[in-house]
C-alpha cells in the first residue's frame, strides 16, 4: 500500500464501480470504496442525530505532596450527568475533568474553559478541603458520543460506495478495533455478523436519553 499523507480529501464524485476522488492538491484517486475514518470531523459532512457532541473541560494542578483524605489517590469517576473525574498524574500534579455541556456547532471555540475552570477546581477543593491546590493548566475540547453508548460504523445515506469508522465515545481505541474489523468484512466478504448493532439507521437511540 502507498500513503499519501497531509493529503486532503475535498470531494468525491460517484462513477461507474465506484468513486472518483479530489484532492485539495489537484489530483484525484480512483476506487472502488473509500472509507472515512475521520472522526468528529465527519459531523462537517454530515450530521447525524446519533451523534451528541459536547465540550468537556479539564485543570491540572500544582505538585501535591499529601494527598490528605483521598484513600490510594484511587480514580474517582462519577456516573452522574454531568459526571465529574479525578485522578493523580506525575509530579504529583491532579487532572479534574468533565462538566461537559453540549455544543451544537463544531466550529464554535470552548468559550467556556475559564468558567469551568473554576468551577472544577472548586469541586476537587469541596471534595479535599485539606489540600492545598490551583489550577497550572487548564483547557476545554470536543468530545462525541452517542445516544445509546454505541459507535457508528457502516454505510450512510447519501454516501455511495462510501463506509464510515467513527469511534465515538470513551472507548475509541476498542471502538476503532471493532470497526476495522466490520468495515474490512463488508468490503471483503459483503457483511458482518455485528454490522447491524452500529449502523446509522440502527433505531434503538430513538427513545434513548443521554
Amino acid at each position: 500500500m502507498r500513503v499519501y499523507e497531509n493529503t486532503e480529501v475535498v470531494h468525491q464524485k460517484v462513477q461507474t464501480g465506484g468513486l472518483l476522488v479530489y484532492t485539495k492538491s489537484g489530483h484525484t484517486i480512483k476506487c472502488r470504496r473509500a472509507v472515512f475514518a475521520t472522526g468528529y470531523e465527519a459531523q462537517t459532512m454530515k450530521r447525524n442525530a446519533n451523534a451528541v457532541i459536547s465540550s468537556s473541560f479539564s485543570i491540572v494542578t500544582n505538585p501535591v505532596e499529601a494527598l490528605t483524605g483521598w484513600p490510594n489517590a484511587c480514580l474517582i469517576w462519577e456516573t452522574a450527568r454531568p459526571y465529574l473525574y479525578i485522578r493523580t498524574c506525575l509530579e504529583g500534579r491532579i487532572i479534574v475533568g468533565g462538566l461537559d455541556e453540549p455544543l451544537n456547532d463544531l466550529q464554535k471555540k470552548d468559550a467556556s474553559s475559564l468558567k469551568k475552570r473554576d468551577q472544577l477546581l472548586a469541586k476537587i477543593q469541596e471534595l479535599f478541603p485539606r489540600i492545598p491546590i490551583r489550577a497550572e493548566y487548564y483547557w476545554g475540547a470536543t468530545f462525541v458520543e452517542t445516544h445509546d453508548g454505541l459507535p457508528l460504523f457502516g454505510e450512510q445515506e447519501g454516501y455511495p460506495h462510501c463506509l464510515f469508522t467513527l469511534g465515538y465515545g470513551g472507548n475509541g481505541t476498542v471502538y476503532s478495533t471493532i470497526g476495522a474489523q466490520i468495515i474490512s468484512d463488508m468490503i471483503t466478504k459483503g457483511s458482518h455478523a455485528d454490522a447491524d448493532l452500529f449502523a446509522f439507521d440502527r433505531r434503538k437511540y430513538a427513545s434513548a436519553t443521554i
